[in-house]
């Protein structure tokens, strides 16, 4: 189905449309509980999105603990603007267990990551048709 995005609606507010309804419907999916903590991997704009998604659920419902985890320092810095506390990224080798992981990356390393990180569930928010951790199409 296709809708007509309205003149009123900057289009650098109307491509954010979708991403922000996946971040959305992903964080509904989960459920976040009192004292979890969620990981979102990757955050670029999908991730970003999740992240701020996440901070709005706590704000107005439920404390968890949001654990950003990116390569570039940049991209943390900016999760932690969108998240209101400061995320933390474990150092690479080494990874934090997190109850739920989101994985943002669109990279079969993010997936591999992901299953390493998470105790519990996994969300992939992105694809990237390529094997990983041992698994194909």
């Amino acid at each position: 189905m296709r809708c007509a995005i309205p003149d009123a609606i900057d289009d650098d507010a109307a491509v954010l449309i979708e991403p922000l309804a996946a971040a959305l419907r992903g964080v509904a999916t989960i459920g976040p509980q009192a004292g979890q903590s969620i990981a979102v991997l990757g955050p670029r704009k999908l991730g970003m999105l999740a992240v701020a998604t996440l901070a709005a659920w706590r704000r107005h419902s439920v404390d968890m603990r949001i654990v950003a985890m990116a390569r570039r320092p940049d991209l943390l810095a900016i999760a932690r603007e969108m998240g209101r506390r400061k995320p933390s990224t474990p150092h690479p080798a080494h990874h934090s267990k997190v109850d739920v992981v989101i994985d943002c990356t669109g990279s079969p390393e993010g997936l591999e990551t992901a299953i390493e990180t998470a105790k519990s569930e996994i969300h992939l928010k992105s694809t990237h048709g390529r094997p990983a951790a041992g698994l194909s199409a």
